[in-house]
């Protein structure tokens, strides 16, 4: 007997590898109504999500989307530190390959450009100090925030959870392109 029975060896039989599961046809993103559901971790088409123009390959890129319970803005009346600390703590995150075709992405640097412009306001403000310049400044600075911000999104998530991520904010064409699921 050359074989002696180790019951401490570790198993020796063979198991075939799972096969990596297939995506399904209908795995891509279809409309709701106004808004775009897709799965979590999905490709858009390869078309622009504001006006639904064709796309290159290089003009699709991957976009990191997150979502957290509305109710959760009640926590500003408290905090803003704890809304903060709760929110990246309780919300769901989504990643999508999307596109913007060209002038869809110049007008979202723009409006980067113009959310960024924000830092200088309350300086030029300064130099107007005699007829409440700072005040100005800072208020154009939280407008021009909210501006850039508002205006450079390519999608606004409205829920994302282990199932599906439901969009807005996508073109009409665009919309009307995908699939219609119930």
């Amino acid at each position: 007997m050359s074989e002696q029975f180790n019951p401490y060896a570790p198993p020796q039989s063979q198991v075939a590898p799972e096969a990596a599961p297939r995506p399904r046809e209908d795995a891509g993103p279809w409309r709701e109504g106004k808004d775009v559901v897709a799965l979590p971790d999905s490709a858009f088409p390869q078309r622009c999500v504001k006006c639904n123009a064709p796309l290159r390959a290089e003009q699709m890129r991957r976009r990191d989307f997150a979502w957290h319970h509305p109710a959760l803005y009640l926590v500003l009346l408290l905090n803003l530190l704890l809304y903060v600390l709760i929110a990246v703590l309780v919300r769901k995150r989504s990643r999508h390959v999307v596109g913007l075709c060209d002038r869809h992405l110049r007008r979202r640097r723009i409006f980067i450009a113009i959310g960024w412009s924000c830092l200088i306001w309350p300086f030029v403000g300064v130099a107007f100090e005699r007829q409440g310049g700072v005040l100005y400044g800072v208020l154009l600075a939280a407008v021009t925030a909210i501006v850039g911000v508002v205006g450079s999104r390519v999608m606004v998530a409205r829920r994302i959870d282990a199932y599906h991520a439901r969009f807005a904010g996508c073109g009409k064409d665009f919309v009307a392109s995908l699939p219609l699921r119930r």
